[in-house]
C-alpha cells in the first residue's frame, strides 16, 4: 500500500559549492558515488538524511543503520544519482537545530548547498501480525498459518533548486512480507545483522525488499522532477 502526494515544482540551478570546507578531504563508504555518468553527463545531486526510526521496534539491531546502509548502497550500485558524503550531510544537519524541515524550508537551500534534492526517511512502523483475510496470500499458503512481517517509511523528498526550497513528495513505502508460521523461525541472536544467514531470514527479506522499495522511488522520483525542469 503507497501513498503519495506530488506537489508542482518551482526550480533552478545551482553551482557545486560543498557546505563544510573538509568535505572533499573527508573518506566514507559515500564516496562510491560518481558525479557523472561515464557519458560525462552530471547526475542529479542529494543529501540523504540518516533514516529515523519511530517504529518501536523491539530488534536486537539498529534498523535506522540496516536501513541507511542497505538504501545508499542500493543507490551506489544503481549508479543514477549522486548522494553527498555522509560526513558532509552531518555537517549540514548540524546547522539545522531541529528535526522539522519544513519550518526551515527558507533555509535548506543554503544549508545544504550545492546539493539539488534532499531526502528525509523515517521508519513509521515495523510489526508482525497474523495475516488476515484483508491480505492476499501467496497461492502456496494456507490463512490460518500464515503471518505477515510489515514495515513502511516515509519518503519526503525536498527539491532545493530555486531560492526557496519545496517539499515536492510525500510518501508511505510498505512492504508486506508473507511468513509461514509452521517453518521454523529464525534465531535471530545468532542469524543477526551482519551474518551471511541474516539475508535469508524473513527479516532479511523483508528489509531487503523494503529498501530496494525506498531505493527505488528515490531515484523515480528525481527523475521525474529532472524531466519536468528540462521539459520546453
Amino acid at each position: 500500500m503507497k501513498k503519495c502526494a506530488f506537489i508542482p515544482l518551482i526550480l533552478t540551478t545551482l553551482a557545486f559549492v560543498g557546505c563544510s570546507n573538509n568535505a572533499t578531504k573527508t573518506k566514507s563508504a559515500s564516496q562510491a558515488f560518481t558525479l557523472h555518468h561515464t557519458d560525462g553527463r552530471t547526475k542529479p545531486s542529494l543529501h540523504v538524511l540518516p533514516v529515523h526510526d519511530i517504529s518501536g521496534s523491539d530488534l536486537n539491531w539498529s534498523l535506522s543503520s540496516e536501513m541507511d546502509s542497505t538504501i545508499l548502497g542500493n543507490l551506489s550500485e544503481e549508479g543514477q544519482v549522486y548522494v553527498f558524503p555522509k560526513e558532509e550531510t552531518e555537517s549540514c544537519v548540524a546547522q539545522l537545530a531541529t528535526s522539522d524541515l519544513t519550518s526551515r524550508l527558507n533555509d535548506l537551500v543554503k544549508i545544504f548547498h550545492p546539493a539539488e534534492f534532499l531526502v528525509e526517511l523515517e521508519v513509521v512502523d515495523h510489526h508482525e501480525e497474523i495475516a488476515s483475510a484483508d491480505y492476499k496470500l501467496p497461492a502456496h499458503m494456507e490463512g490460518d498459518s500464515v503471518k505477515v512481517i510489515v514495515a513502511k517509511v516515509r519518503v519526503r523528498l525536498f527539491d532545493l533548486r530555486s531560492a526557496k526550497s519545496k517539499m515536492i513528495l510525500q510518501e508511505i513505502v510498505e512492504v508486506d512480507h508473507f511468513v509461514d508460521r509452521n517453518k521454523t523461525s529464525a534465531r535471530y541472536e545468532v542469524a543477526g545483522l551482519g551474518t551471511k544467514a541474516y539475508k535469508k531470514t524473513p527479516l532479511g527479506t523483508a528489509h531487503r525488499k523494503l529498501a530496494e522499495e525506498v531505493s527505488g522511488r528515490i531515484e523515480q522520483y528525481i527523475a521525474i522532477a529532472k524531466s519536468r525542469r528540462n521539459a520546453p
